[in-house]
């Protein structure tokens, strides 16, 4: 479960979503206000700027693709 902690004053939100990381698997801490959304990993410092949608009762997070191999 996601512990989301809203801010009314700022229109904010964060929460951390555990083993979240995409490079690591460590805990992904995850701002949205009308900015945007940022992350950033405990564990190994990635900071992103991912879309996230929470639809049906699930939370998505997903991350464009910024290269082809």
């Amino acid at each position: 479960m996601v512990d989301a902690t809203p801010n009314p004053a700022a229109q904010s939100a964060e929460f951390t979503l555990s083993g979240g990381c995409l490079l690591c698997g460590g805990d992904l801490h995850v701002r949205v206000s009308e900015a945007g959304t940022y992350t950033c990993c405990a564990s190994c410092r990635w900071i992103s700027k991912p879309s996230v949608a929470f639809r049906d009762g699930a939370l998505t997070v997903a991350y464009a693709s910024s290269g082809q191999a």
